[in-house]
């Protein structure tokens, strides 16, 4: 069994996005299974500063947000 970051973090998704359930007709979800991945994940690892959480990510899930590159 394996407990890294990047396991926990694709299995809280798949979850999520079950519980959240996609609509085929009308309006989009209001909140989005990727926010509440990551919100959840934050609270599980114990990271209470909105600052280091940006810089948490690119080192610990690099695959997850290319976008998202910060020094």
């Amino acid at each position: 069994m394996t407990t890294d970051i990047n396991t926990l973090c694709t299995a809280l998704y798949v979850k999520i996005d079950n519980w959240l359930g996609r609509p085929g007709i009308g309006r989009p979800p209001k909140l989005a299974a990727e926010l509440l991945t990551l919100a959840i994940a934050r609270a599980l690892l114990g990271i209470r500063s909105k600052a280091r959480w940006p810089r948490f990510l690119p080192n610990h899930l690099p695959g997850a947000f290319p976008s998202l590159s910060i020094p």
